[in-house]
């Protein structure tokens, strides 16, 4: 992080970090920065003018999920300003099929495979639909509570499950490129 701090971006770049409550963090992603350390991170970015970014994915479906990723919003929004976010990606825990032998093998005692997972269109193993549609909802409901102005999207999800969630989805990925470059646009300026 030191090595950016003080360069002259002039707020035109955004810096981003993947974010997931502490205690996911600790069991499955070991090795990486903590969330204190993260949100510090971006504390520190934003002191500076960057603009940030927060990708809540993988979202991880398990006993007391909604507890701890709403705490972890509240820790976020504790650290960072809102109006210096300049997107925040929602998406649920998904796989090809062959990672999770790779990822068992690696890592033995992971627990992030115990949720009920189901292939979908794209091979990918994911939760159902109704359990993404639920952890999105509350998520977005969460988050603009805090913000109503907040730009949320849906990272590699159905066009069915975006209306479910926002009432609207975009009509493709032409559409969705449009709107990053619309809210980059009003936010950078």
């Amino acid at each position: 992080m030191d090595s950016i701090i003080h360069l002259n971006h002039r707020e035109r770049t955004v810096v981003s970090w993947s974010l997931n409550p502490s205690r996911v963090i600790e069991e499955e992603e070991r090795g990486t920065a903590s969330l204190k350390e993260r949100l510090e991170a971006a504390r520190k970015c934003q002191e500076r003018g960057y603009p940030l970014g927060f990708h809540f994915d993988p979202i991880i479906y398990d006993h007391g999920w909604e507890r701890e990723y709403k705490e972890t919003i509240s820790t976020l929004f504790k650290t960072i300003d809102p109006k210096r976010v300049v997107w925040i990606s929602l998406g649920g825990f998904r796989y090809p099929p062959k990672l999770k032998g790779i990822v068992e093998e690696r890592f033995p005692d992971t627990r992030i495979f115990l949720g009920e997972l189901f292939p979908g269109k794209d091979f990918k193993f994911r939760y159902l639909k109704e359990i993404r549609v639920e952890i999105y909802q509350k998520m977005v409901g969460w988050l603009q509570a805090v913000d109503p102005g907040l730009f949320i999207y849906l990272c590699m999800e159905s066009q069915e499950v975006w209306e479910k969630v926002f009432g609207w989805a975009p009509k493709d990925h032409r559409d969705l490129n449009r709107m990053f470059e619309r809210r980059l646009k009003a936010f950078l300026r």
